[in-house]
């Protein structure tokens, strides 16, 4: 009876659906960084990684041509000991730990205001050049290798039946962060923004972080510090080349709320830092003062205050609720 009531109320206004990985995980697909993990151990280091053992920075060996190519043993490796001892099991959470990933695991710790030894700086100076330009070129890399999971990931044939029947596949809007399909191969919907990419394309992918801590990285890393500025905005994610990029769909959130009442859902979203940049945009081109943001409710109480925090932080000024799919 409730969700008939919901049907109806639906079909006289403009719903636009937020969806994140909580949405595909719901589904029952493997896209958590544990299966990206999996995936790179799989594929890789020939089913076998050692979380706790040392890890060598990648070498490079300098091809016929005068190029240099990394051995992509010791890249995967890399990439595997850096994130794990950063960050869980989220998306979200590994994305941002890219803005802060704990180079100690690799680099000298090197204060140059407690040392006075002329040949202590000029050693740990090269040191840390020489392993900071190996260790970021081989964690610029990371994105081939999700680019290469994410289009292996199977889409679970599971519909979920209550969410069926609350969307309109014609009319209502989507704004996923998902680089899956699964929107259009399992509901047939129709107006879809794929905001960073899907499998087939380029993706959008990195954290949110602005300010690079490159004197942290001088005082800590004596050596290191611009091959990690230059790392740093290399893994940050291209928020305002991927709006320009889908301009269009957020003019016809716009237009929609003009000619409609607008009611929003989110499903699997985290709120991340890189992805508030979204938030804001569409509080700015729409009067959200008479907009109800609806949140699922597999969160908990406690995460969806927070989420409603950080949508007031972005500029939200109608009501919040939840949603039971």
């Amino acid at each position: 009876m409730l969700l008939e009531l919901l049907r109806d109320m639906l079909s006289i206004m403009t719903n636009l659906f937020i969806i994140g990985n909580g949405f595909d995980l719901a589904h029952g697909m493997k896209t958590r960084y544990t299966d990206f993990r999996q995936f790179l151990i799989d594929n890789y280091l020939y089913g076998s990684y050692e979380p706790y053992s040392f890890v060598d920075v990648p070498t490079t060996t300098l091809m016929p041509d005068g190029d240099e190519q990394y051995n992509e043993t010791d890249v995967v490796k890399s990439i595997l000991s850096i994130i794990d001892n950063a960050e869980g099991v989220n998306w979200s959470d590994v994305e941002t730990s890219l803005a802060d990933l704990p180079y100690e695991t690799f680099l000298d710790d090197y204060d140059f205001y407690d040392k006075e030894d002329d040949n202590y700086i000029r050693d740990t100076f090269y040191r840390n050049y020489s392993l900071a330009t190996s260790l970021c070129g081989a964690l610029e890399q990371i994105d081939y290798y999700f680019q290469e999971w994410i289009s292996q990931i199977d889409i679970a044939p599971k519909i979920n039946l209550e969410f069926k029947k609350v969307i309109d596949i014609q009319n209502d809007l989507f704004l996923t962060f998902n680089y899956t399909n699964t929107l259009q191969r399992l509901y047939q919907v129709k107006n879809v923004c794929h905001i960073h990419g899907k499998a087939e394309e380029n993706l959008f992918f990195g954290h949110g972080d602005n300010e690079c801590p490159k004197d942290y990285y001088e005082k800590n890393w004596f050596g290191a510090q611009d091959s990690l500025e230059n790392l740093f905005f290399s893994l940050k994610k291209d928020t305002e080349n991927a709006y320009n990029k889908n301009k269009s769909f957020f003019e016809n959130i716009k237009i929609s709320a003009i000619e409609k009442p607008l009611t929003i859902y989110s499903y699997g979203f985290s709120f991340s830092l890189a992805d508030r940049y979204y938030l804001k945009k569409i509080c700015d081109i729409i009067d959200t003062s008479k907009i109800c943001f609806y949140m699922n409710n597999y969160d908990s109480p406690e995460r969806r205050k927070m989420f409603e925090n950080i949508l007031r932080e972005c500029g939200f000024k109608g009501t919040t609720g939840e949603f039971f799919i």
